[in-house]
């Protein structure tokens, strides 16, 4: 996912080890430990959540550095074919009038 690096993975790293520590408590209900475990937590789903709005800002400024880094022009490329071919569909689903596998396959 672009910009987990940068944005989450420490978000992340924080929350699962303040979760590990409140189960080797016993999991309580309250107290420091608890409270420690859910503010964490919903700081990495907020991150988690900031990461995944703006997923595309992400991809297109990693391509934009690998545009001016320039030391591997064919990355470049790939990376730009993988973004862009997502929606490709390999079959037509629709010829003239005809829409859909039966219709267009009928009109033989």
């Amino acid at each position: 996912m672009p910009g987990w690096s940068d944005l989450v993975k420490d978000k992340y790293d924080v929350c699962r080890t303040a979760y590990a520590d409140w189960g080797l408590v016993g999991k309580p209900r309250s107290g420091y430990l608890h409270q420690a475990m859910c503010h964490t937590r919903g700081d990495f789903k907020l991150a988690l959540r900031h990461c995944k709005a703006a997923e595309e800002q992400f991809t297109a400024y990693a391509r934009a550095c690998a545009l001016v880094c320039k030391e591997n022009p064919t990355a470049f490329w790939k990376g730009v074919k993988k973004d862009c071919c997502k929606k490709v569909s390999v079959y037509a689903n629709k010829i003239g009038d005809s829409e859909g596998a039966y219709n267009v396959c009928k009109m033989w």
